[in-house]
């Protein structure tokens, strides 16, 4: 087990972890719970949101600290630069030996791309980038639409509704087709977590939740 597996496993707190984490490695905690559908549970993620100028870096810093767990977020935080610096961090780690298989990188569904027929051409856009066959992890990051060039922050009217099952019923495919390994939400509610329950194939591995650090 290595140090920074175990030192999260000694801290039950996260806000009291989130204190303790060393400010150049990691400035928010992602929380999930245990993945249900794969053999290992991710305790660690590399935040690459709102860090584009230091993301490579990180990455780096990561690797070096034993961390496998790759996070991307196409979000208008982030865009495509962020899965172009986690591409070439992984670059870098597979030039020092590591290998795919060692990696657990997971991806998320943006606002934006929240209906049926865009669930697959966001992922393939990112396996892409990313220069992958596959994602470990694959989550939809809210449980709203935004419309296509909403504000930022969003104003009233850029916030939609969306098809939940069937977004859903897309994303169960990309694991059908071994495109995902896994699938999850975030930020979702219990009630609305219910609701995706009740009609589900595949219950989802992970409800991720961020504590912020204080």
């Amino acid at each position: 087990m290595n140090r920074l597996q175990r030192f999260v496993d000694e801290n039950d707190n996260l806000i009291s972890l989130a204190k303790k984490l060393p400010e150049k490695l990691h400035h928010n905690i992602m929380a999930s719970f245990s993945i249900h559908s794969t053999d290992r549970t991710s305790k660690q993620t590399v935040d690459v949101l709102r860090r584009r100028d230091k993301t490579l870096q990180s990455q780096i810093h990561s690797l070096k600290a034993e961390i496998d767990d790759f996070q991307t977020e196409a979000s208008f935080f982030a865009n495509t630069a962020s899965e172009a610096a986690v591409d070439q961090g992984m670059k870098r780690a597979m030039h020092a030996g590591l290998e795919r298989r060692d990696l657990f990188v997971t991806s998320k569904l943006w606002c934006t791309e929240l209906s049926p027929e865009r669930v697959r051409p966001a992922l393939q856009n990112t396996l892409q980038e990313l220069q992958l066959d596959y994602l470990d992890l694959y989550l939809i990051h809210w449980p709203f639409k935004l419309r296509e060039g909403a504000s930022k922050p969003p104003k009233a009217g850029d916030v939609l509704e969306f098809d939940m099952e069937g977004v859903w019923r897309e994303m169960e495919k990309l694991v059908t087709d071994n495109l995902v390994r896994s699938i999850g939400v975030c930020n979702f509610t219990i009630t609305k977590l219910n609701k995706l329950l009740a009609f589900a194939d595949l219950i989802p591995s992970v409800c991720q939740v961020l504590y912020q650090s204080l």
